[in-house]
């Protein structure tokens, strides 16, 4: 009998690993797996900007401008300093061009990415170097540039066998920062955050990996699932920073201290207070080979984390 379990877990940097980009050398050739893709919601015009009333001055990170119908808020402030207060879009923009404080929060849509690279040290040895321990290992890839390439992800559309639910994108520049003015006219240069929640399950195959009981940050005896090449592109993910070099929105693949280079990781949270039955699994098992399904996919980022917040439910696991 399937078994469902509700998780909540954080990405943090300590997991994912210095954030590197790094391009594979010597491992076999992905060209010719075909990577989920992405269906707009059924009816939807070519023409974007239809019904959707007057552009701002938000810019996509495609270069689709934000259109007024699709905000919903618009403030300055916060409630955790308690000076939260709503302001008109045209102060919003005076802000935007001064460097100052405003958040706009637009729904309907996401930007997003279907993950198209995933190593790890047993499909692809000759990719990572053994620390010495057996346990830690680190990929020796050549490095590869960010990626700027996102899809806009809308309520309706569907990915594979999961269907967007609901999507929200924050813009804005809550820190203040005065650098952004000068990029004020840059596609996604305000985007400071997003959410999706989408609807139906989907089958991964690759790799458990449950920590040692002794680990450290509070892993220990986590579980963390990485998808391998055939399935990484099942497992839709968002998130992306502003990178003032390139002056561009961009994501980069991570790297994790334990044999993985790509973006799709999901955790489960302790293997102790997992309900699903993980058969043999025990903490310190490295790289289990199973198929697991997912469903309830959440994903919200906001780049000045560092992270993202990712909840999952467990439907199904096999070994």
């Amino acid at each position: 009998m399937k078994k469902e379990l509700a998780i909540m877990a954080l990405a943090a940097a300590l997991v994912l690993g210095t954030g590197c980009s790094k391009a594979p050398s010597g491992s076999d050739d992905i060209s010719d797996i075909p990577l989920v893709s992405y269906t707009p919601p059924s009816g939807a015009d070519s023409d974007i900007s239809k019904d959707k009333g007057e552009p701002t001055f938000l810019i996509c990170p495609d270069g689709t401008p934000v259109y007024a119908s699709e905000i919903t808020s618009v403030f300055t402030g916060s409630d955790e300093f308690g000076d939260k207060r709503d302001i008109t879009l045209e102060e919003a923009e005076r802000l935007a061009h001064e460097g100052g404080d405003f958040t706009v929060i637009c729904s309907g849509f996401v930007y997003g990415y279907l993950p198209e690279t995933a190593f790890n040290r047993i499909d692809d040895p000759d990719l990572f170097k053994d620390y010495g321990d057996g346990i830690n290992f680190n990929y020796i890839g050549e490095e590869i540039p960010p990626s700027t390439d996102f899809t806009r992800y809308e309520v309706g559309g569907r990915i594979g066998t999961l269907t967007v639910k609901n999507a929200y994108t924050y813009f804005g520049n809550a820190n203040g920062n005065i650098e952004l003015r000068d990029y004020s006219d840059k596609p996604g240069n305000f985007i400071q955050g997003g959410s999706v929640e989408f609807d139906g399950e989907t089958e991964l195959s690759g790799y458990v990996l449950v920590a040692p009981s002794d680990s450290m940050y509070g892993l220990a005896c986590n579980v963390t699932f990485y998808p391998d090449k055939k399935s990484c592109s099942g497992l839709p993910n968002v998130g992306g920073m502003w990178n003032f070099k390139t002056e561009s929105f961009e994501r980069s693949p991570y790297e994790t201290f334990y044999g993985f280079y790509g973006y799709a990781a999901p955790e489960f949270g302790s293997i102790e207070e997992l309900t699903v039955d993980t058969g043999a699994l025990k903490p310190g098992d490295s790289f289990v080979k199973a198929t697991v399904v997912i469903k309830d996919i959440r994903y919200e980022f906001k780049p000045d984390w560092g992270m993202t917040y990712r909840k999952f439910a467990l439907n199904d696991i096999r070994f």
